[in-house]
C-alpha cells in the first residue's frame, strides 16, 4: 500500500531510505544535535503533511511515564502527538513556538484521554 517492504529488520521504500544504516546515522546525528537529550524525533519526507518517521526513545519514555504517574502507553501517545505536530511544522525551539505547540499537544491529549 505504501510501497514499503521489510528486509532484514528495516523498512525500505519510496526512495526515502536506501538502507537502514544510513537512516540510523541520520537519527544519531539528529539526536546529538538535541540539547538536552530528546525523547522523540521526527523526520519529514517531502511536502506531504504527515509523510515522515517518528522515533521515540524507549527507556527515556518509560522513565518519563513513571515520573508523570501515568502508563507508558499514555506517554507514547503524548510523544506520538508531539512528533506528529513536528511533522505538521510546529516547532518547540523558541519560547513562543513551545507555548503554541505544547498547548495544542495538551488539548489533543486531553481529547483522547479525558
Amino acid at each position: 500500500m505504501f510501497g514499503f517492504e521489510k528486509r532484514k529488520g528495516a523498512f525500505l521504500g519510496d526512495k526515502r531510505c536506501s538502507c537502514f544504516r544510513q537512516r540510523n546515522q541520520k537519527i544519531e546525528q539528529k539526536v546529538q544535535e538535541c540539547q538536552p537529550i530528546t525523547d522523540v524525533i521526527s523526520f519529514k519526507f517531502g511536502s506531504s503533511p504527515l509523510a515522515g518517521d517518528i522515533y521515540i526513545a524507549r527507556q527515556r519514555s518509560k522513565k518519563q511515564a513513571k515520573q508523570a504517574g501515568h502508563s507508558w502507553e499514555k506517554e507514547l501517545a503524548y510523544l506520538v502527538i508531539h512528533g506528529t505536530l513536528h511533522l505538521l511544522d510546529y516547532e518547540d525551539y523558541s519560547a513562543r513556538g513551545r507555548r503554541e505547540m505544547f498547548s495544542k499537544q495538551d488539548k489533543i491529549f486531553q481529547c483522547l484521554f479525558s
